[in-house]
């Protein structure tokens, strides 16, 4: 009861009551969402864009490695440069094998996505683990879900991740703003999404009408230039991730980013490697060992688990199991005869080790957030700039506006039975 009430006063300070000041004080509000404009920060833009010729190639490779051929090809026609939208293109090629050959599963999956885009791979994706959820529900075994919600300070996610996810924000819709007044297209403000006064997104707001009627090309640049940012920002922070774990010694990286500094967090993205600060789980016990000899059993938790990996033939040790004591005596090959995984003891953690962790934990989610949302983004479905790229794609080759709508109609169409699909396994257990 008291935390139901801690969540109701919780939503009515942080969100209800600041949404009513905010109104009141002229900011736009949508329910309770704030839209704070501001036209602070528009003359940087303009300085940003003035490199043309290199954000036209940034956003052309972004174009080409959205949409692949099609994509070069709308590119050459409208620009008639198909010298350069070769070179874009071979651009584009080392940039998608980067981001899609760990995850391309077979060469198959890989070749198909040089020549259709990045939109085509997360589509098959999305689509493949479709059928092995559909599969593994006939089979009577439970799936994982295709689809992870990214909520900061949740179970999974750490809570300063939500600085993670302010930067993918801002660079997402800063290179949208450049890339805007780069092809002479105005922007008409910046601003901060809020609920209430918690921010959760930016944006940038072009001068739709200019948008409209600005070339296609200039269009799809400008839609073309978010998701490249985040590919960009994502190898930046992946280099500097890679660079801090060797200058911050004494840590390990894991492969799910989800340690937010609670004993329950599964899959920890940090741990410190002194062993004094880990716990082991025993998951096996070998018949006849030292170990079962003494009396340890899988289940148990050894708090110090250092004597484990450095003992020699017959040495006795003293072991920590569950709070109590037990001294066992190594074999005569050094073994003791149990089998476990290591777990971080957070209550043993110091301050210096909460500032590794936090400095690894903010390279490491911003890395993955950026590569997330940016291939996501380039998917063709309503609201994303995939969207928008795959329409302007289809005007260029289907002249036929009714062909056009109920393709790109029946394409979102599908993407949204796909994504519903691969989130079924978070309802139904």
């Amino acid at each position: 009861m008291q935390e139901l009430i801690l969540i109701i006063l919780g939503t009515v300070f942080l969100v209800l009551l600041p949404a009513v000041i905010f109104r009141k004080r002229g900011f736009e509000v949508q329910g309770v969402l704030v839209l704070a404009r501001t036209r602070k920060g528009l003359n940087l833009l303009d300085k940003l864009a003035g490199k043309k010729s290199a954000w036209n190639f940034f956003a052309d490779v972004g174009i080409i490695m959205s949409l692949g051929v099609a994509g070069a090809i709308l590119l050459g026609r409208n620009t008639g440069n198909w010298k350069k939208t070769i070179i874009e293109y071979l651009a584009s090629l080392p940039a998608i094998l980067l981001l899609v050959a760990p995850f391309a599963g077979n060469l198959l999956i890989l070749l198909l996505t040089l020549f259709f885009g990045i939109s085509f791979f997360i589509l098959a994706a999305l689509a493949l683990n479709s059928l092995m959820i559909v599969q593994e529900y006939m089979q009577g075994t439970t799936p994982s879900p295709g689809v992870i919600p990214i909520i900061p300070g949740t179970g999974n996610v750490p809570l300063y991740a939500v600085i993670s996810l302010l930067i993918l924000l801002v660079v997402h819709e800063m290179a949208h703003g450049i890339v805007s007044r780069a092809q002479k297209i105005s922007v008409k403000s910046l601003g901060i999404l809020l609920l209430g006064i918690i921010p959760i997104g930016a944006f940038t707001e072009p001068d739709e009408e200019e948008l409209k009627k600005a070339k296609r090309v200039r269009r799809m640049r400008v839609y073309a230039a978010g998701s490249m940012a985040n590919f960009v920002t994502a190898a930046l922070f992946f280099i500097l991730l890679l660079g801090s774990t060797s200058l911050i010694t004494g840590y390990s990286l894991y492969g799910v980013p989800a340690f937010d500094g609670h004993k329950s967090a599964p899959f920890p993205l940090v741990i410190s490697n002194n062993p004094e600060k880990m716990n082991y789980m025993i998951q096996y016990v070998e018949n006849s060992s030292p170990a079962q000899q003494a009396g340890l059993a899988p289940g148990m938790v050894i708090e110090n688990p250092g004597p484990l990996f450095n003992k020699s033939p017959g040495e006795q040790i003293v072991l920590v199991v569950n709070g109590r004591e037990y001294k066992i005596t190594a074999d005569e090959e050094g073994m003791v005869g149990v089998m476990g995984g290591i777990m971080p003891a957070y209550s043993r953690y110091s301050l210096i080790d909460w500032a590794a962790v936090t400095v690894l934990g903010i390279l490491a989610w911003t890395f993955l957030l950026n590569y997330l949302v940016g291939m996501v983004n380039l998917l063709p479905f309503w609201m994303l700039d995939g969207y928008k790229l795959v329409e302007d794609l289809l005007n260029e080759f289907f002249s036929k506006e009714s062909v056009r709508k109920i393709t790109l109609a029946s394409i979102a169409g599908f993407v949204g039975i796909l994504f519903i699909m691969n989130a079924v396994p978070w309802f139904i257990k």
